[in-house]
């Protein structure tokens, strides 16, 4: 384990950006879930599209068309729980 005051160190393959720990990757597609947290696949309430739990994202997307998705993204933890009203 380095030690407490240790600088981060960045490593970059030849001819490659160098990633830092502002840059983000943009969501495009979510494909499946893991089934590991309870409830976690829900119907929306306008019936045209789910809502689930992918990681530390949300997923909702349209039943007809599964190319159509929007993620929300703020958080940066595991999202152990999700509730849907009516």
């Amino acid at each position: 384990m380095p030690p407490a005051d240790a600088v981060p160190q960045s490593r970059a393959i030849s001819g490659a950006k160098q990633v830092t720990t502002t840059d983000k990757v943009e969501l495009d597609h979510s494909i499946g879930f893991s089934g590991k947290i309870v409830r976690s696949v829900h119907l929306h309430p306008n019936a045209k599209d789910y809502v689930l739990i992918a990681g530390c994202s949300i997923v909702i997307g349209d039943l007809s068309d599964p190319h159509n998705q929007n993620f929300l993204t703020a958080h940066d933890d595991q999202i152990t729980c999700l509730a849907i009203a009516n």
